[in-house]
């Protein structure tokens, strides 16, 4: 993994820290799983709240770091699977057409973009 950090292509070094996002928050699930008793309610929603985006404007802009880390949330694991699996094929193609260089930046707008279409659905 650390090999292909360092020398994959930024797309792969996206999958790769996704993949890390991901298993760092199923963690924390089965974290708040086992310390609440096999209750699944509470606390890890609680927790997905401060980390997810929201229809609710007023607590997106009281918590600007949601905007960013919505991004990197995958909850199921078909979710997290289906869309690195879209990134892998069609990044790589973006990657060789636009540029390498441009993968980060179109990613972040991508993400700016489906939070905007979010908040002018959930109104």
């Amino acid at each position: 993994v650390k090999q292909q950090f360092d020398f994959g292509n930024r797309v792969t070094r996206l999958i790769i820290f996704n993949t890390a996002i991901f298993v760092a928050v199923n963690l924390i699930r089965l974290i708040y799983t086992i310390t609440s008793g096999f209750n699944t309610s509470g606390g890890f929603n609680e927790f997905l709240k401060y980390i997810a985006f929201s229809g609710d404007l007023s607590f997106d802009f009281t918590h600007p770091w949601v905007f960013l880390t919505h991004m990197f949330l995958h909850i199921g694991f078909f979710h997290f699977a289906f869309n690195m699996l879209f990134l892998l094929c069609f990044g790589r193609i973006l990657g060789d057409f636009l540029g390498d260089h441009r993968i980060y930046p179109l990613y972040l707008l991508s993400g700016f973009a489906g939070a905007l279409v979010f908040l002018i659905a959930a109104q």
